[in-house]
């Protein structure tokens, strides 16, 4: 009984330990949302076992491996869509990149108890354990390093899925060729610490294409900021130009205004409202040439929403504006025309795909304290979405520039007390902050 009891839970712990690597590597990439149903849980992590025990379980170790990538792909179905695709492209990089953090340990350990390598990976449980364990706590430690200091999601395009798998499959042929020459031919404590050296720069290798990911994403991130930025700033200076036009035209008005009173008094004396209704045309051309709304009182919010409202008249789409903000907040102006940006963006996209007499938005704004402001966006859709962690997960194809306006909104929130809420309520979406 306990000759077959070890092996068995040597698989069984096999398929946890990997499988939660896995599951870790996905979370320190980020953008990859797991589905909350245990029923579909118990399916997926069910069948692998069965397919583990029924079918790998009968072949020579040398053979499980290979095999074992094409089964814990399973865990990618796992993943919400709609980036199960994209999570099963980026699978074979997560599992090859864990595996070699696994080889690593177990090459250090052969150094430290001068052990055989074909001993500690085929017949030594106990070293098995304390390898996987490690393993885990190394991809724990990492992934608390992501959540505190870095929590964006690699952009993944198809150059970084070339570099990430042109250096997988390179350190993994390095790792691999040792492994076979320490099995086959030489096991000797000098060979084994060249392999360990070998393991640690093929480790910071890895490191540093990950690394190279996420600056990449983060210039990404940047240059999106800054085209933000530039067309804020454009819209603001179109805003005051017309300001200013407006003002001086008004001053001019006033300037003249016991001239036009004479010259309308004497129209009237004469009765010729012909000329005296060309004149008072005239005179508001001249005067108003155009009247700069209101919109809410705020010169920032109201810059943006003179050139979004054009928007959404063009795809007929019915905007009404409730409340009122002072022209001066504490909120930096930055970062309320990013949030107010990307947000009334968002409600235009989702209200133009409604049927014409179903488009619609809503916003509201107002001081929730003094100088601190409100905003709440509402808009329909066409059809019940999930949102989780205020992303939405299931509306379409989460590609990255897709994410990044409502990503840049959640890195505003958390300077604010990270009050950003989004849910969906029948049939609309509300999006609400508070600044």
């Amino acid at each position: 009984m306990e000759k077959h009891l070890i092996p068995f839970l040597w698989d069984l712990l096999r398929i946890f330990f990997d499988g939660s690597a896995c599951l870790l590597g996905y979370q320190i990439l980020e953008g990859f949302s797991f589905s909350k149903n245990i029923t579909k849980w118990l399916l997926v992590t069910g069948g692998m076992i069965a397919i583990y025990f029924l079918f790998l379980d009968t072949l020579p170790p040398i053979y499980k491996e290979p095999l074992c990538i094409l089964l814990f792909s399973l865990i990618h179905l796992l993943v919400e869509p709609p980036n199960r695709k994209r999570a099963l492209a980026i699978y074979p990089f997560i599992y090859l990149a864990t595996s070699a953090i696994s080889v690593t340990l177990l090459m250090f350990e052969g150094i430290l108890i001068n052990g055989k390598i074909i001993h500690l990976i085929y017949s030594d449980f106990y070293s098995f354990l304390l390898v996987n364990i490690c393993t885990l706590a190394i991809l724990l430690s990492i992934l608390y390093y992501r959540k505190k200091f870095n929590n964006n999601p690699i952009e993944l395009t198809i150059r970084q899925y070339i570099i990430f798998y042109t250096t997988v499959f390179a350190t993994l042929a390095i790792l691999s060729a040792w492994q076979y020459v320490a099995i086959h031919f030489d096991n000797s404590r000098t060979f084994v610490v060249i392999g360990s050296c070998t393991s640690i720069a093929c480790l910071l290798l890895l490191y540093l294409v990950v690394y190279q990911a996420f600056l990449n994403t983060n210039r990404h991130l940047l240059e999106e900021k800054q085209r933000l930025q530039d067309k804020f700033y454009q819209m603001q200076q179109e805003y005051l130009k017309n300001k200013i036009k407006q003002d001086t035209q008004l001053r001019k008005f006033r300037h003249d205004y016991q001239a036009h009173m004479i010259i309308l008094n004497t129209l009237i004396e004469k009765q010729d409202y012909t000329a005296l209704k060309d004149y008072l045309k005239k005179m508001n051309e001249y005067s108003l040439l155009e009247n700069q709304k209101k919109y809410t009182g705020n010169l920032i919010i109201d810059s943006l929403l003179k050139n979004l409202l054009d928007q959404a008249k063009s795809k007929g789409i019915e905007v009404t504006i409730n409340g009122h903000l002072p022209l001066e907040l504490e909120t930096d102006s930055y970062d309320l025309g990013v949030v107010f940006y990307n947000l009334f963006k968002n409600a235009l996209e989702s209200a133009e795909k409604m049927p014409v007499n179903q488009r619609w938005i809503e916003i509201t704004v107002s001081e929730f304290t003094k100088c601190r402001p409100y905003l709440s966006i509402v808009n329909p859709v066409n059809h019940p979405i999930k949102i989780e962690n205020n992303t939405i997960v299931t509306s379409k194809h989460d590609t990255f520039n897709h994410g990044l306006g409502l990503r840049n909104v959640k890195d505003i929130a958390k300077k604010y007390d990270n009050q950003f809420n989004l849910f969906y309520k029948q049939g609309t979406v509300i999006a609400e902050i508070f600044l």
